[in-house]
């Protein structure tokens, strides 16, 4: 019995000190456990602690100017900050042990389209918002009583150093513009503002476009800019003032002509008109052929009118009426409107044709007088229709996407450089970061980019 008792009593021995020795390995596991979950959160939520503080460091006058958030380095300086932070952190604690960590910064620079796109359709969102109205009041604070610094407008600027010109970010893009697809669109809308219903983020770019660049009409502002028409750069990137300026207006007069000319095929009376004008000057057959080549000329010559209407701040339908017609058929045949003066010559302060149309009641009622303005062209006196600005930013919808973002990054570019930092590139400017940590001989990863808000 004494043998059973004590087997019995050595067997229960063995089962506890198993059994302690089991719940030591376990704690210690535990405890190992622990310890690597406490240093692998750690790790990670201080490499996010440090991205962030090295995203503080951004460039404060483009954030003031555009809303474009973006700090200056290079891959190996921003590690060394990284490694100081870390070294400062982690000094005191034993079962950390930090073995040096590696900075990765292109995949976020702001030359990339897709980085620079996503800070301004983010900012573009919230201008559509109005959550920019407290900024914008505040900026209104910031400029002095006075226009003792208000920039002096100087149109037609060029860039010719070649350097300038090499390191802008649209330096080797396409045109990403098509006259023809151009005069094939027109043909399919009813006003530019159709071609702005494309969706997705168009809208959102589009408010910040209008928001941080100016066009030739626009009026002067505090913030010195190079280019006196900058929407106009977007849409042709061109080095002066002067080549946008042309190109521009040749986008205009495309975009106008085959509207024009389809009012001009579809109105009766305008159509007699030609015709009656074609057999006058050629008689027989060939008066068809040249009824067409004087609705040619007429839609060109309306269209020119159009472009000038609009450069004076006047507005043009995209659907002609009688109402808004404004060239007459004369004025083409002997060669155009005269500098100056007007069809007829009559002087610039009289009226230029009385025109009737009936209105909803059947009775004659006037239409408003035709006026030369300043730029040469006649008003119809319109009431309705789209401005240059509206124009303009149906064209930068035909302008290829990508192309239209490099030429804003130009605009930037120069005029930073134009007006902070001489040196200014924006390729040396990172929208964000990522940064790979070698501790306890493990990495982890912490990945930040700038969020406008």
């Amino acid at each position: 019995m004494e043998s059973r008792k004590t087997g019995k009593c050595g067997s229960v021995t063995i089962f506890v000190l198993l059994l302690f020795v089991t719940l030591v390995s376990m704690a210690m596991v535990f405890v190992e456990e622990s310890k690597q979950k406490a240093v692998q959160g750690t790790t990670r939520e201080m490499g996010l602690l440090w991205c962030e503080s090295i995203l503080g460091e951004y460039y404060l006058p483009m954030q003031k100017r555009y809303d474009l958030f973006g700090f200056y380095g290079m891959p190996e300086d921003v590690a060394g900050k990284v490694d100081y932070l870390a070294d400062q952190s982690f000094r005191d604690r034993d079962i950390i042990r930090y073995e040096g960590s590696r900075c990765y910064l292109y995949d976020y620079c702001l030359t990339d389209t897709a980085v620079f796109r996503r800070q301004i359709v983010r900012t573009g969102q919230l201008e559509l918002a109005g959550k920019l109205m407290g900024k914008e009041k505040a900026r209104e604070k910031e400029k002095p009583a006075s226009d003792a610094g208000k920039q002096e407008e100087v149109p037609g600027r060029r860039i010719t150093g070649s350097g300038i010109l090499a390191d802008l970010p649209s330096r080797e893009s396409p045109s990403g513009f098509s006259m023809d697809s151009l005069k094939s669109l027109a043909k399919g809308i009813h006003s530019p503002g159709d071609l702005l219903k494309k969706g997705g983020d168009q809208a959102f770019e589009d408010a910040y476009i209008r928001s941080h660049f100016r066009n030739r009409t626009g009026s002067p502002d505090r913030e010195p800019h190079y280019f006196f028409g900058e929407m106009e750069y977007l849409i042709c990137g061109k080095p002066s003032d002067q080549e946008n300026e042309r190109g521009v207006r040749l986008r205009i007069t495309a975009l106008r002509e085959p509207a024009n000319m389809a009012y001009l095929m579809g109105d009766p009376e305008k159509s007699a008109e030609t015709m009656a004008a074609a057999q006058l000057l050629t008689p027989g057959p060939a008066a068809a052929a040249t009824q067409k080549l004087l609705e040619a000329a007429w839609a060109l010559a309306e269209s020119n009118n159009d472009y000038n209407l609009l450069i004076s701040g006047k507005k043009v339908p995209f659907v002609k009426t009688k109402a808004s017609w404004a060239v007459d058929l004369d004025a083409v045949i002997t060669g155009g409107l005269p500098k100056g003066s007007v069809p007829g010559g009559k002087s610039s302060g009289e009226i230029v044709r009385d025109r009737k149309e009936k209105n909803d009641s059947g009775a004659e009622a006037e239409l408003p007088k035709l006026k030369p303005l300043e730029h040469s062209c006649i008003d119809p006196g319109n009431t309705s229709g789209d401005t240059y600005e509206d124009y303009l930013r149906g064209l930068l919808v035909l302008t290829g996407e990508e192309v239209k973002l490099l030429r804003m990054m130009d605009l930037i570019q120069i005029n930073m450089q134009f007006s902070h930092d001489g040196g200014f590139l924006l390729r040396d400017y990172y929208a964000g970061l990522k940064v790979v940590l070698k501790v306890n001989g493990k990495e982890y990863n912490a990945e930040r980019e700038y969020q406008p808000a």
